[in-house]
């Protein structure tokens, strides 16, 4: 009990002094463009806590993929911190040159992305019921009475295109991008944040201070329970169709 108080106070005091010279105004706005389920948001809240930068949604409503122009005037003239599952078009890449946006692509193995999605549907209609409407999510009409493994089937089917789109579309995006991987995040999370302030020009804390936000609790508590390698747990026709459209892609 004494340590976690501890790093709790530790991982303020260092917010804190990272926030003394914060981030001016015209500081480029940073995307984080994110896989489902592969630590977009806790990615992108622990860079806004130490460096100081306000996180915004520039995007058009919940569940959408594209940038609204109005949150972008609003916005992205100012060092904000933006996270969502939005695909490199024309359009993206025109608005990323026109506001100078630093870029951060995260993916993750798309097996276990479409997994922890499968949990993820589940999580939020079990603490907001109001929310076990399955056209929030796309999914099927009766999608929250499925067995398991017809959950798990139905969010492959419909979300498997998306996700190989979106690595495809970055991988072929003009726009110059910092690659992470959900995989290199767990493996060494004060590195990666680490890392990425540093190709985005921000004041970078010791990895002292990240380690002590980190195991101060005090840092987003929307990731999951961090298991990699779910493909496993997908039945034979979700890990076929996913193999098809890799191979599709070439991913």
């Amino acid at each position: 009990m004494f340590s976690k108080t501890l790093n709790f106070t530790l991982g303020l005091i260092g917010m804190r002094l990272i926030r003394v010279s914060r981030h001016d105004q015209n500081t480029p706005p940073i995307l984080f463009a994110s896989m489902p389920k592969s630590a977009g948001t806790s990615i992108s809240e622990t860079v806004s806590k130490l460096s100081g930068m306000p996180r915004k949604n520039m995007v058009l409503g919940h569940g959408a993929h594209q940038f609204c122009p109005i949150a972008l005037e609003r916005y992205a003239r100012t060092g904000v911190v933006s996270q969502a599952h939005i695909s490199a078009t024309p359009f993206t890449e025109n608005m990323i040159d026109k506001y100078n946006m630093k870029v951060v692509v995260i993916s993750r193995d798309i097996a276990s992305s479409l997994v922890s999605l499968a949990d993820h549907f589940d999580d939020v209609a079990t603490r907001d019921p109001r929310l076990k409407m399955s056209s929030i999510w796309h999914q099927p009409e009766n999608y929250f009475s499925l067995a398991r493994e017809e959950k798990l089937n139905a969010v492959v089917h419909m979300n498997i295109d998306f996700v190989c789109r979106f690595i495809d579309s970055w991988r072929r995006s003009r726009v110059k991008t910092f690659n992470v991987t959900y995989e290199e995040f767990l493996a060494d999370k004060s590195q990666t944040i680490f890392n990425i302030m540093r190709h985005c020009e921000l004041e970078t804390p010791p990895l002292e201070i990240i380690d002590n936000l980190f195991l101060s609790g005090i840092t987003s508590r929307r990731m999951n329970v961090g298991i990699m390698d779910r493909a496993k747990e997908l039945p034979d026709e979700s890990r076929t169709l996913i193999e098809e459209f890799k191979e599709a892609y070439s991913i």
